[in-house]
């Protein structure tokens, strides 16, 4: 090959490279040909809950989906890391989970001949209907309402 070098010191091998190579000594045969692939290896995609975290009025249901075709996905309804906690209360993931309010759901999904995905990370909380404005459903809106209102009724007493 024209790109044949000799062996002299250690080489650096970037991912994805092919090494081709083979010994020869003089009055010996040549050695067989060693050919090794450097292949980064792929994680499995991380899985997404849907619906994803925040605040609901009542349990969801929630679904586990990961883009690895053929993939396992475990999960945690305690908030402890499912990689980390293989004996613990890591379950296998195989239909819709219904998540009681208050929890933290963590799941990674799994395949062999792969690395295990980034771990999914999401909290299922009460919707509190008594708090102020800044989220929810009126988002803080209340407010706005009630001057809307004032102006209308000042500018209908004006006429």
């Amino acid at each position: 090959s024209a790109t044949r070098r000799r062996y002299t010191e250690p080489i650096t091998i970037e991912m994805g490279t092919m090494l081709k190579a083979y010994a020869i000594k003089a009055s010996l045969y040549d050695s067989g040909l060693l050919i090794q692939c450097y292949t980064q290896k792929v994680s499995a995609v991380m899985p997404i809950a849907s619906p994803p975290g925040g605040t609901f009025r009542s349990d969801p249901t929630v679904c586990l989906t990961s883009e690895t075709l053929g993939s396992t996905i475990y999960y945690t309804l305690d908030g402890s890391d499912p990689v980390a906690n293989p004996n613990g209360t890591r379950q296998t993931y195989s239909k819709s989970l219904r998540i009681p309010l208050g929890t933290t759901l963590k799941a990674y999904a799994a395949k062999d001949g792969l690395l295990p995905s980034a771990v999914l990370t999401e909290t299922y909380t009460l919707h509190n209907q008594s708090s102020g404005g800044g989220g929810g459903c009126n988002g803080g809106f209340g407010f706005l309402a009630l001057l809307l209102g004032a102006a209308w009724a000042f500018a209908r007493r004006s006429k």
